[in-house]
């Protein structure tokens, strides 16, 4: 029983030594941003006000006590300027509103509103392209001043989008096909021309104009795309970077407590890179993590996340604060087979280090519509099993996700919800400095349906242990075997229960897709 007891020690401590991704506290602990949970608003499916069937500002302001119910503390709108689109990326004006979602005095109302309930605001910012239908492009199409904000060629280069399949990149003015203006994304978006000075003044007066309204930062839309080459394309060059130094800077010159977080949709090494050392974005978004956690959910195994944890703490600045989410406007809404992985997701989203972002109806599992097309990740939201979901006195604008009758919030507001469960992480993280902006130190279990770690800011330890599984687990907590050296008398922060106190190779029992919180004292 000895030699299998000693064998076993040995192999759970090489085990243990597998396991990096490390962290220390966040050294931006004292910003707002790194104590947020930000919650993304696609504000033409949030609540329709007027009975047109379409989302806006005012319906959004009659949801602000939902969203402080919530425990949500900042938000981020997709774009609300006006546009030719449904999805708002092609704006015609950087500092007016989309009349489908009101006026600006409807817009300065939900800013008051917003900021009596401590909930900060972030706008979409959108560097890369206007609309083709903006005035600067249709002065630039007769000749006029604004020609050089653009890019022209005489004759088509012949460059594809900078990504796998990409399409033509440049696109002829007209049929006779003797100029042509670039547009990465499509035709209906032409690129600015950022080495164009005229264009950082307009561009750069826009978003002063936004945060000297009120709004407290931007999450700005493909930076990485701003500035092309002579020979096409390439994403992620030194002058990308060092735009988003420059913006942040702005940005930081006119509210000094403003948040920039960027949409650099690619590998977490590169999106290291755009943090500048400190004087380029605060939050970054992390793609390959999001990813993660769904895999980590739906395999049951904790090795997806552990990696993308480990590559963070190795390419990460010490200024950097992770912009953590698991769904968004771009990506197919959360698919699993069983509804306990949802509250896998959910668990890992909320205590992992960083700060989270939730997709509108991500709290009830709303799923994505039957279709590949964007529309299908931006249907309206649930609120209730009445007509047309409680979003609106009409058909609204699109067809709904889902008809099930326990997709809304009024039937997920009771015990045992995943609406409940979100609520009740996202209370326990807001009172814990731990979970929001503590270090980060894996633990192996000897279980590989377990994923454990602690968290620890200042005086204050806990050890989140989840189980991925759909059986109950038991995980060993070897409290040696981390940095913490855990240790003392345990509250579990889910219930609010003291437990036995700890001590070396401290037993946790975990039920189905359960997980425990346990602040060591």
């Amino acid at each position: 029983m000895f030699k299998k007891t000693l064998i076993a020690l040995l192999l759970f401590g090489i085990a243990s030594a597998q396991l990096l991704g490390s962290r220390a506290p966040s050294s931006r602990a004292e910003t707002w941003y790194a104590n947020s949970v930000f919650y993304q608003v696609f504000v033409r499916s949030f609540q329709d006000s007027n009975g047109d069937g379409k989302g806006d500002l005012a319906g959004l302001t009659s949801r602000l006590d939902y969203l402080k119910d919530l425990g949500i503390n900042a938000l981020w709108l997709n774009p609300i300027h006006p546009s030719p689109s449904y999805h708002g990326y092609d704006i015609t004006d950087y500092q007016g509103i989309n009349p489908d979602f009101g006026t600006l005095e409807d817009f300065k109302v939900f800013l008051a509103a917003a900021k009596a309930r401590g909930i900060r605001v972030i706008l979409d910012y959108v560097p890369n392209h206007t609309a083709r239908s903006h005035p600067w492009f249709l002065n630039a199409l007769a000749g006029g001043d604004k020609k050089s904000w653009y890019n022209w060629r005489d004759q088509n280069p012949g460059w594809k989008q900078p990504w796998v399949g990409g399409n033509p990149a440049w696109h002829p003015v007209s049929s006779s096909k003797t100029e042509y203006y670039y547009g990465v994304f499509w035709e209906g978006m032409p690129d600015l021309n950022w080495r164009n000075a005229n264009v950082r003044e307009a561009m750069f007066a826009a978003a002063k104009y936004w945060l000297e309204l009120g709004v407290d930062g931007f999450r700005v839309d493909a930076p990485r795309y701003l500035f092309e080459e002579t020979d096409g394309n390439t994403p992620d060059t030194q002058a990308d970077m060092d735009w988003q130094t420059d913006f942040t800077q702005f940005v930081k010159g006119i509210k000094a407590d403003a948040t920039v977080v960027s949409e650099i949709w690619t590998n977490t090494e590169t999106v290291a890179k755009y943090f500048q050392n400190g004087t380029g974005q605060k939050m970054g978004f992390n793609f390959d993590l999001g990813r993660a956690v769904r895999e980590t959910a739906n395999r049951a195994n904790p090795g997806a996340v552990q990696q993308v944890l480990a590559r963070v703490a190795s390419s990460y600045p010490k200024e950097a604060v992770d912009a953590i989410f698991t769904s968004n406007h771009d990506l197919e809404r959360m698919k699993f087979f069983n509804a306990g992985r949802y509250r896998s997701a959910a668990a890992m989203l909320l205590t992992l280090p960083g700060t989270p972002f939730i997709y509108y109806g991500e709290e009830i599992g709303m799923p994505n519509a039957a279709s590949s097309r964007d529309e299908a990740k931006r249907t309206p939201m649930r609120w209730s099993n009445g007509a047309f979901a409680g979003f609106s006195s009409v058909q609204p604008w699109q067809l709904f996700s889902s008809s099930e009758e326990n997709i809304n919030v009024a039937a997920q507001q009771k015990a045992g919800s995943l609406w409940t469960l979100y609520k009740n992480l996202i209370r326990i993280r807001q009172a814990n400095p731990a979970l929001r902006v503590g270090g980060y130190e894996p633990i192996n279990t000897g279980n590989d349906r377990v994923f454990a770690f602690t968290r620890a800011y200042k005086d204050q330890k806990i050890a989140v242990v989840i189980n991925l599984d759909s059986d109950p687990q038991v995980a060993t907590l070897s409290t040696k075997k981390t940095l913490l050296e855990l240790g003392g008398t345990v509250r579990e922060l889910t219930h609010g229960k003291n437990l036995a106190a700890m001590k070396n190779n401290y037993q946790v029992k975990l039920s189905p897709y359960g997980f425990v919180l346990l602040e060591v004292r």
